[in-house]
């Protein structure tokens, strides 16, 4: 499909000038760096239902992999647009137990047709829309600004995790970490 809104473009003037003197290289939509043990990465992911005529809409991806090996890819978290809707009580809670858990699916199959709506809510509203290339570019100022607020901590704080003796101690604090970013 034609980029009507020059989104790589725009991606690299505003975002990659931003980071590459921070050492991020960029790579399509996605820009990753090299930290000590960890590799950092920033994903902006357009959507494949964006249709001309229409609001398109992106997602701001993050992500940490362990170089060491010992934990390996250590997770994929979406960072959210400022406009965001709070995250349900009930959908946190479910995120706090890891999805190959027997109790995870027993927590997702009690839900509510609400509930299951409310998630769907707010699901959407992790999508940043924009309808003109103005807009684009606006949001691409603003997810440099929620990358520095929420992402750079979050990295520090893993970074320290990896090197937690006991792996699956590790991973627990690094799941703790998750709620940081779109609290």
């Amino acid at each position: 499909m034609a980029d009507p809104f020059q989104f790589s473009k725009h991606l690299g003037a505003i975002v990659g000038a931003e980071l590459k003197p921070l050492g991020f290289r960029k790579k399509g939509t996605r820009f990753s760096r090299r930290c000590g043990d960890i590799t950092e990465e920033i994903f902006f992911q357009r959507s494949q239902w964006n249709l001309p005529g229409s609001p398109f809409q992106f997602y701001l991806n993050i992500g940490v992999k362990d170089e060491t090996g010992r934990l390996g890819y250590l997770m994929d978290e979406r960072i959210a647009p400022p406009y965001k809707l709070p995250k349900p009580d009930f959908y946190a809670a479910l995120l706090e137990i890891p999805a190959d858990s027997p109790d995870y699916l027993v927590v997702l199959n009690r839900l509510t047709p609400q509930q299951q709506a409310e998630i769907d809510r707010f699901d959407l509203s992790l999508q940043w829309h924009y309808s003109t290339e103005e807009e684009l570019q606006k949001l691409f100022v603003l997810a440099l600004l929620e990358i520095k607020a929420k992402a750079f901590p979050y990295w520090e704080r893993i970074a320290a995790a990896v090197h937690i003796e006991e792996p699956e101690q590790a991973k627990r604090e690094i799941r703790k970490l998750r709620s940081l970013l779109n609290s």
